[in-house]
């Protein structure tokens, strides 16, 4: 299981807890949503998993609004 880390979180508005894709369903997503090469590292980018809300919005690590408009990471089928 990825580890968390607390980091804010755009949607949410607070700091909530975020964790880094856990397979390669979630990070082909990532790949697909910012439109980057099949082979391309996306474990820099982080999902919310706030408790307090269903969140899952996708995020950089260095950047709180990476994606316009924001995306959810959708729920595994």
């Amino acid at each position: 299981m990825p580890k968390e880390k607390m980091l804010p979180c755009h949607t949410c508005g607070t700091y909530q807890p975020h964790r880094q894709p856990k397979d390669d369903r979630e990070r082909q997503i990532i790949r697909t949503l910012k439109q980057l090469k099949p082979r391309t590292y996306v474990e820099d980018f982080w999902i919310c998993v706030s408790d307090e809300r269903d969140c899952r919005n996708i995020r950089h690590r260095w950047n709180a609004k990476p994606l316009h408009p924001p995306e959810k990471m959708p729920e595994p089928e």
